[in-house]
């Protein structure tokens, strides 16, 4: 037995193999210590006592699962540097599981997602925070965990298993903070402002139950719930949901495109000295605003004169690049856009509503372009935009919700729109 041991140890590593691993594992450990004179040297006292310094502790809690272990996170210029374990924390009670230990390493990670993506064309690529609320979302977002993970305390205070007794012993409580998790046993957390402490109990108040100042497991979102659905707005709360979930790939459908054509002879661009008899364009910038809110790209804001030339050049020059364009002004009876309308030189889809002020709204499509006609007055432009373009633009990007149920009148009393 000893000479096939050997025989296969010979026939392994010979001689001349194991010379060359020896001459290798020599120049090694010359270099090494060639390489770690004058380079490295001891720590000080002070660098093995804080060799961060400058930073801060924070207690937070491990998220791997729903224990919610205590975690001490040491913090230096915004950056986690070193994690420790909360001793005193009342659930792990100073423990940790290996991955409560990786915590650090999985906040740390250099293929952790650190911004906003968006697919477009079939491309991801980079998107701001700002850029990605109020877009509509492409597909469905469902949550891949529940939210709380587990249970957890709502108030400073005590938390208990309740009984059939009125009073408990202050050493069967636990001490929680708010947003601490709590073990599957505790019944209710009674704050301390409410907590009445004699000697060594805690008198439980009559009005508390089962549940009292807790948030149940998953009872902000349920594991698979659907988080946002197809053509649903990205709003700052369903940001918030996603973020809760650590969903940054977002898919979103391209803005629509919008041009603003303001006419009229009286039109002064803001910034520009305003001549006697004129007015500053403030529908331009009310219309863009109210655009961007819902989601719209504003692409060119131009100004013509009341010519119908002009006019039909700037028609088409801005449709080839817009999904749609919003004219104001010109609209009274004997004006250019009116007459444009009249003599059908626009493809006209409804010429003037029943609603007042905003009676000659129009539309029209100058070569499949959908074009919105508003009045040049202010509060007409504007209720004009709300009731018909603002569902328009909405249907543009497939929004769900497209007519608004009711509006509310300056004298505070609500009007409501019917769907037929």
């Amino acid at each position: 037995m000893e000479k096939t041991t050997e025989r296969a140890l010979s026939t392994t590593v010979g001689r001349r193999s194991f010379l060359k691993m020896a001459a290798v594992a020599g120049a090694f450990g010359a270099t090494s210590a060639f390489a770690s004179e004058k380079v490295t040297r001891p720590a000080t006292e002070e660098e093995v006592k804080n060799p961060f310094p400058g930073s801060k502790k924070v207690k937070t809690i491990c998220t791997s699962c729903s224990v919610g272990c205590g975690v001490i996170a040491e913090v230096q210029n915004g950056v986690w540097v070193r994690q420790e374990v909360a001793q005193d924390h009342p659930i792990s009670l100073g423990g940790h599981c290996c991955k409560g230990a990786d915590m650090i390493d999985m906040v740390k990670s250099e293929v952790r997602l650190k911004y906003p993506m968006v697919k477009e064309n079939g491309q991801w690529k980079r998107l701001s925070w700002d850029d990605a609320l109020n877009r509509i979302a492409a597909h469905t977002i469902t949550a891949s965990f529940e939210l709380p993970k587990s249970a957890i305390s709502l108030r400073d205070g005590y938390a208990l298993s309740l009984t059939n007794t009125h009073h408990v012993l202050l050493k069967e409580c636990l001490m929680v903070s708010t947003g601490d998790a709590l073990p599957s046993y505790i019944d209710a957390v009674i704050a301390t402002e409410e907590a009445l402490v004699e000697e060594d109990y805690l008198h439980i108040p009559l009005h508390v139950k089962s549940g009292w100042h807790i948030k149940k497991q998953g009872e902000d979102i349920a594991h698979n719930e659907s988080l946002v659905h197809p053509y649903e707005r990205l709003s700052a709360y369903k940001m918030t949901a996603l973020a809760a979930q650590g969903i940054m790939n977002i898919s979103v459908l391209r803005k629509p495109k919008v041009a603003i054509l303001s006419i009229g002879n009286a039109l002064t661009s803001l910034g520009e000295p305003l001549a006697q008899n004129s007015f500053y364009n403030s529908n331009a910038i009310s219309l863009s605003a109210r655009c961007m809110e819902l989601g719209a790209e504003i692409i060119a804001i131009e100004t013509s004169h009341e010519d119908k030339h002009l006019i039909m050049e700037a028609l088409e020059r801005l449709h080839t690049k817009a999904d749609l364009i919003i004219t104001t002004g010109g609209l009274s009876r004997g004006d250019v856009i009116a007459q444009l309308l009249l003599e059908k030189t626009l493809d006209i889809i409804f010429h003037e509503v029943a609603i007042t002020p905003a009676k000659p709204t129009s539309l029209s499509h100058f070569d499949h372009t959908p074009v919105l006609h508003l009045p040049g007055l202010p509060l007409g432009s504007m209720l004009g935009f709300e009731l018909l373009g603002a569902p328009l633009l909405k249907a543009l990007q497939h929004e769900l919700s497209i007519i608004p149920r009711s509006y509310i009148q300056s004298n505070g009393t609500p009007f409501t729109c019917k769907e037929n």
